[in-house]
C-alpha cells in the first residue's frame, strides 16, 4: 500500500454556476495494472464530458449569434430576470501583408509584435533533413500510450 494515498476531489457545479467539493475515492490505485485500467475509465469519462461540454458550447454560440443578430444597435442591452446582455465590440490585429509587416518588424526591431512559438511541424522537417538550426534545441516530453488488450 502507498505509505501516502493521494485523495481525489471532485468539484460538483450545480445549474447556478455554484462549486462545491466532495472527498472521494483515492487517485492513485495501489497497483500499475490498476493505474492503467484506471487512467483507461478516467479518460473515458473525460471524453463524454468533454462531448457535453462541447454541445453547451454550440448552444452558448448559437444564442450568443442569435443576440448579436437581433439586439437594436445602440441599445442599452437586453434584461433577462437574472442577467443583462450588452453587444460589445473590439478590434483585433490582423495583418494583411505579411512581407510589408515582416519589414516594419525588422527595420524597428520590433520583435514584440510577434509570439514566440515555434512551429513544431516545419522544425521537426527541417532536422529529418539533416539542418541544424541555432538557437534550437530538443525537449523530450514523455507521455502515455495505451492499447486495448
Amino acid at each position: 500500500m502507498l505509505a501516502t494515498m493521494k485523495k481525489q476531489t471532485t468539484l460538483a457545479i450545480d445549474v447556478k454556476g455554484q462549486s462545491s467539493r466532495q472527498d472521494a475515492e483515492p487517485i492513485i490505485p495501489e497497483t500499475l495494472g490498476a493505474c492503467v485500467d484506471k487512467l483507461d475509465s478516467t479518460r473515458k469519462a473525460r471524453l463524454v464530458l468533454q462531448r457535453e461540454v462541447e454541445e453547451l458550447k454550440k448552444v452558448e454560440s448559437e444564442l450568443q449569434d442569435h443576440l448579436i443578430r437581433n439586439v437594436p444597435k445602440g441599445s442599452a442591452g437586453v434584461f433577462g430576470r437574472v442577467m443583462k446582455a450588452l453587444i460589445t465590440t473590439k478590434d483585433i490585429p490582423q495583418v494583411a501583408d505579411w512581407p510589408a509587416f515582416y519589414k516594419y518588424v525588422m527595420k524597428k526591431k520590433a520583435f514584440e509584435l510577434l509570439q514566440k512559438r515555434l512551429s513544431a511541424t516545419a522544425i521537426q522537417e527541417r532536422w529529418d533533413a539533416g539542418e541544424k538550426i541555432p538557437g534550437v534545441e530538443v525537449f523530450t516530453t514523455v507521455g502515455v500510450s495505451l492499447t486495448k488488450i
